[in-house]
């Protein structure tokens, strides 16, 4: 990746307090450009297909569609989709269903903005 060349990230939650904060951290890097929010999953498959982000940062709990199911139908269209889920549901359970769903990361909602920052890099580097 050359300096001149953005990686693209869409957050999606729909605690607006919760999106903001991550928006936040994506917007303070450098190399980051926020190209869209979504507040529940099937807005995220729309504003997928409509801006194409390198990284997609995704909740699993969402009323309309839940980040399991978004997170397969976009990997359904786009099979070369990025998706890291970001969720406070931190049961093992939780993490293979995201796994088996094709998300590359399974990050806790503690976790901190330089570690989220560092998957990012790392998903979009792969």
């Amino acid at each position: 990746m050359s300096f001149a060349e953005s990686i693209g990230v869409m957050v999606v939650d729909d605690h607006r307090l919760v999106r903001k904060a991550l928006a936040h951290i994506i917007q303070k890097q450098d190399d980051f450009e926020l190209v869209a929010e979504a507040a529940d999953g099937a807005e995220a498959v729309r504003l997928y297909a409509k801006h194409r982000p390198d990284v997609v940062v995704m909740d699993l709990d969402m009323p309309v569609m839940d980040g399991l199911q978004a997170t397969r139908e976009i990997l359904q269209r786009f099979p070369d989709a990025c998706i890291i889920v970001v969720s406070a549901l931190m049961a093992d359970t939780y993490a293979n269903m995201a796994q088996t769903a094709g998300a590359l990361y399974y990050l806790d909602k503690t976790v901190s903005p330089e570690i989220l920052v560092d998957v990012i890099h790392n998903v979009h580097d792969s």
